[in-house]
């Protein structure tokens, strides 16, 4: 189990929340984060499934390509994906490409990495807590390079309709 995961649940609820690791990270978030995703923004129980893949898709890709690549990379890689395969989700469903983005770059958002950054900061640990604020900003401009990418593939060779 993972200290900083049982600290942080107990500060915040008061209570260690335990969960079992089954089949890895993603099966932890798989169900519960997208489906809760769907419930608080309010999005139609149709939409359920589409968010569902956008956020395994997100996760999976930000995790394989931060691995081989650094996570920025990793960051922009999902950030990208998510946004293309929305709009292109969009346009086969005659929906809007929101729907589904939103979610899945959410999955990808650094809470961690600022969370390290301030505890670091508080700790007396200038240097470390200064350099992982910095990665933080990376990962944050990378998510939006990667949203800027995605849709401007997605619009490459389209028409104009008039």
């Amino acid at each position: 189990m993972d200290s900083a995961y049982l600290a942080a649940t107990t500060a915040l609820l008061g209570v260690a929340l335990y969960y079992l690791p089954v089949g890895g990270p993603i099966f932890r978030l798989a169900l519960p984060l997208p489906l809760a995703f769907t419930v608080l923004l309010r999005a139609a129980p149709r939409d359920a499934l589409p968010i569902l893949v956008t956020c395994a898709a997100a996760y999976l890709t930000a995790q394989e390509v931060g691995d081989a690549l650094g996570e920025e990379f990793g960051a922009f890689a999902g950030a990208a994906l998510v946004s293309g395969g929305s709009v292109l989700l969009a346009r086969w469903r005659r929906g809007v490409a929101m729907v589904t983005q939103v979610p899945g770059l959410l999955i990808l958002v650094p809470g961690s990495i600022g969370f390290r950054s301030v505890t670091s900061l508080l700790g007396q640990q200038v240097e470390a807590g200064i350099a992982t604020a910095f990665q933080l900003a990376l990962v944050g401009i990378s998510l939006a390079a990667g949203v800027v990418a995605g849709n401007a593939v997605t619009f490459v060779g389209r028409r104009r309709e008039r």
